[in-house]
């Protein structure tokens, strides 16, 4: 089945972007603001792997810029790191969608850790460093233990909404 025919329900791809945005700047204590996981990376990422034609680069030049305003981020900077994994993940959509859930779990967590690289290094360049390195990091090992439950989520949520084909 074409992918155009089942976008009936295409609400569903902003929602839950909206929803990982919110779960992004949810004020946290100050001790575990580090470890807040990477929602909208990881929500980018499986919409691009489910949906390669629907939610590529456009897509997530948009969410990258919109979560630079809500975060106060240099402008483009999620942008431009979005755009890199979309790229990469749409490119490879197939492989990862015949791979387990632990190897897609290893595969989003090093697209996640070349995003912070990025980041990192944006923040660099522009004389932002930050003072340690570890927890700059760790929003990238999250998916390890996360993907497996967020994707199982998100995809029964798509295929309720008839977005993904069962």
């Amino acid at each position: 089945m074409p992918e155009s025919i089942r976008l009936n329900n295409v609400w569903v791809i902003p929602l839950t972007l909206i929803l990982a945005m919110m779960l992004a700047i949810i004020p946290l204590p100050v001790w575990l603001t580090p470890l807040r996981p990477d929602w909208v990376g990881m929500v980018v990422i499986f919409w691009s792997m489910m949906l390669p034609r629907t939610v590529s680069v456009g897509t997530a030049w948009v969410s990258g810029l919109l979560l630079d305003v809500l975060l106060g981020s240099p402008l483009g900077q999620n942008a431009l790191t979005f755009v890199i994994i979309v790229y990469i993940t749409s490119h490879m959509h197939r492989q990862l969608l015949s791979t387990t859930l632990l190897q897609q779990a290893l595969f989003v967590s090093l697209l996640l850790m070349i995003r912070h690289f990025l980041i990192f290094w944006i923040n660099g360049m522009s004389g932002h460093l930050p003072e340690s390195l570890w927890p700059h990091f760790l929003p990238a090992l999250f998916p390890l233990v996360l993907w497996p439950w967020l994707f199982i989520i998100l995809r029964d949520f798509g295929r309720k909404h008839r977005i993904i084909p069962k």
